[in-house]
């Protein structure tokens, strides 16, 4: 995972966005490339504060970019964990984990009908 940091750290660089503040110096590739990054390391447990601080940006700049890539296709994949006697897990593209879910509670997130 250093490897990927470092080429999206060396990206957000390239862009010359360092010191403009709010983030508006960086390019749309940069940004993509941070929140596909912190997407994936979201989706691994890491916290949004370290994922900004892996990225050396900061953590309400990797935020709003988050958000104004949420937008997902109207059909989009996620991924149901069963965790034992603890319920189900359901892990959004984004990487959002809801745990603990019991069978119902699940099939009303997901819209599923008995």
């Amino acid at each position: 995972m250093a490897k990927t940091a470092a080429s999206v750290r060396a990206a957000l660089a390239k862009a010359g966005g360092e010191g403009k503040g709010r983030g508006s110096g960086y390019g749309a590739s940069a940004r993509a490339k941070a929140v596909a990054f912190a997407r994936a390391r979201l989706g691994e447990g890491i916290s949004l504060v370290a994922a900004a601080h892996e990225r050396v940006i900061g953590a309400p700049t990797l935020q709003r970019w988050l958000d104004a890539h949420e937008q997902l296709p109207a059909f989009a994949q996620i991924k149901v964990e069963q965790v034992g006697a603890m319920g189900f897990t359901l892990v959004s593209p984004t990487g959002w984990r809801v745990e603990g879910l019991d069978l119902e509670t699940l099939r009303a997130l997901v819209g599923e009908r008995s």
